[in-house]
């Protein structure tokens, strides 16, 4: 595996998944230079029984997660937008920091999938390889993660249309 043809493809995403996860710039970077000699070492690991898109980010969400756990480190979801959630769609003039802050109310297990799910448009399988989930707890978490959004959503009077 040619490491540097693989940062010029990935390495944006990479970039966008670890600011995502920490916050920071700087832990960002120094989590961007963890996974690419992660990636590096595990290179002959790779079986192509997934893309390699899906190998890569498994890699830096399961090294992210082990950066916050290990400096006890909130895990605060930033979303700069939401397509869609579920059967329902939300009015156009709700401001982006009303969806955001809802969406910080989910559960860290909700979030992930709806970060996947929506923003990285990843299918239900590709979620579940990058998790190491099964298909059906992917479309499990999906659906509580929407009707606890809908939920939120209507108690903070945002309402819901349908």
């Amino acid at each position: 595996m040619d490491i540097d043809n693989l940062m010029d493809m990935y390495g944006d995403e990479v970039l966008h998944i670890c600011m995502y996860f920490l916050k920071n710039q700087h832990d960002a970077e120094d989590a961007f230079q963890e996974i690419f000699v992660k990636i590096y070492k595990k290179g002959h690991t790779f079986r192509s029984q997934s893309s390699i898109k899906t190998w890569i980010t498994s890699i830096a969400i399961n090294t992210c997660k082990d950066i916050l756990k290990s400096s006890w480190r909130r895990n605060v979801i930033e979303f700069s937008t939401i397509k869609e959630a579920g059967d329902h769609y939300y009015d156009e003039k709700k401001s982006e920091d009303e969806v955001y802050d809802t969406l910080q109310e989910l559960p860290d297990i909700y979030k992930e999938v709806v970060y996947l799910k929506y923003y990285k448009e990843m299918t239900a399988k590709e979620i579940a390889k990058v998790l190491g989930i099964s298909v059906a707890a992917v479309n499990s978490r999906l659906y509580r993660a929407k009707e606890e959004l809908a939920i939120i959503f209507n108690e903070k009077g945002l309402g819901v249309n349908g």
